[in-house]
């Protein structure tokens, strides 16, 4: 790769991006077969799948970690239903859109 420019960290219109990309043991071969191993490797099941959850991991950092602006593009996001009163066992246990909302509140109560 050429080398690029960098910005400084002083400079005011510098931002930061990062790319996340998730895989499962259907387009990556050398996935752990045992569901311990796969476990230990930040790996769960699903049907008939492990699924990396390092990218659900790094969304949620990220959410966690803005501070005025994020920008996320998902097909996938559906989920927080552990957290509906009356739906909790629906198994749509993705704390994305949870993480989202939480950060709302947080800068509204902030004035921010």
């Amino acid at each position: 790769m050429a080398d690029l420019p960098q910005s400084s960290e002083d400079d005011l219109e510098a931002w930061d991006v990062q790319v996340f990309r998730s895989i499962d043991s259907n387009s990556v071969r050398g996935f752990p077969e045992n569901p311990k191993d796969a476990s230990s490797m930040n790996l769960v099941c699903g049907k008939n799948v492990l699924i990396d959850m390092s990218i659900h991991a790094a969304y949620v950092k990220a959410i966690r970690a803005a501070q005025h602006f994020i920008y996320i593009e998902n097909q996938y996001f559906l989920g927080s239903s552990y957290n509906w009163a009356l739906y909790n066992d629906l198994g749509a246990n993705n704390l994305i859109p949870m993480e989202i909302a939480l950060k709302i509140v947080k800068k509204i109560k902030a004035n921010e």
